[in-house]
């Protein structure tokens, strides 16, 4: 009986540490982010946000801005060429294509929804990313 209880106390603590580990949820006007504790978010432009890992071992870049009647798929053919990234693929509804600054590789995804494109760039590897790029939510 004791060790299921500090089997379960172990597991609760956990979740209460990784529940932990994220910062308060931070709006930036259109959107809003739980950004991990320790990175750093900070507004790159009226339309950008960078999220730096505080080891500097990953970012996220997440831009909204009005789609101007433009698809998800337009829109990622532009910006891939723009960056002299590889060709977009669909991946459910969101543009997915890699694209290099120097020798760092990054992912960009792009997508359409409620007027607005959304495009998100992710450089690095960190095990905090899924978690930041699921807690986006559009206004």
């Amino acid at each position: 009986m004791l060790k299921r209880f500090v089997s379960v106390l172990a597991v609760l603590i956990l979740c209460l540490l990784a529940a932990t580990a994220f910062a308060a949820t931070r709006d930036f006007g259109k959107f809003t982010v739980d950004v991990p504790a320790g990175w750093t978010a900070e507004k790159q432009d009226d339309v950008t946000v960078g999220i730096t890992a505080k080891d500097q071992s990953a970012a996220v870049s997440i831009s909204v801005m009005d789609a101007e009647g433009k698809t998800a798929q337009a829109w990622a053919a532009e910006i891939a060429e723009e960056v002299g990234g590889g060709k977009p693929a669909n991946m459910d509804g969101t543009w997915h294509f890699t694209f290099k600054a120097g020798e760092v590789e990054s992912n960009a995804f792009v997508l359409v929804e409620g007027g607005d494109c959304v495009v998100v760039v992710i450089t690095g590897e960190h095990p905090a990313i899924e978690k930041l790029v699921e807690s986006i939510d559009l206004k």
